[in-house]
């Protein structure tokens, strides 16, 4: 049997939770809830009607906040990532 062949035994490290991911599911966890606690508050989402009106759904702008929450992983990179990205044509 070669050395490459060989089986090898790696052992597993759990990594250690921190503050940064607390604050990620925290960030993740409020449009989730946002959403939901909306939808039900509509009484009229809970009736069928089969023929609707064509029009634009109205946007609220708590939820639209709430939803670019999801976009919070991206400002908590440790800075020596975000300078790492290079593009070359």
């Amino acid at each position: 049997m070669t050395s490459s062949h060989a089986s090898r035994t790696t052992r597993y490290r759990r990594q250690a939770w921190s503050a940064r991911d607390t604050l990620l599911v925290a960030f993740s966890a409020v449009p989730l809830v946002a959403v939901v606690a909306s939808h039900c508050s509509i009484h009229k989402c809970w009736c069928f009607y089969p023929y609707p009106r064509v029009i634009l759904p109205p946007f609220d702008v708590r939820l639209g906040l709430c939803l670019a929450l999801l976009g919070a992983p991206v400002l908590m990179r440790p800075s020596a990532e975000r300078g790492a990205v290079s593009v070359e044509v």
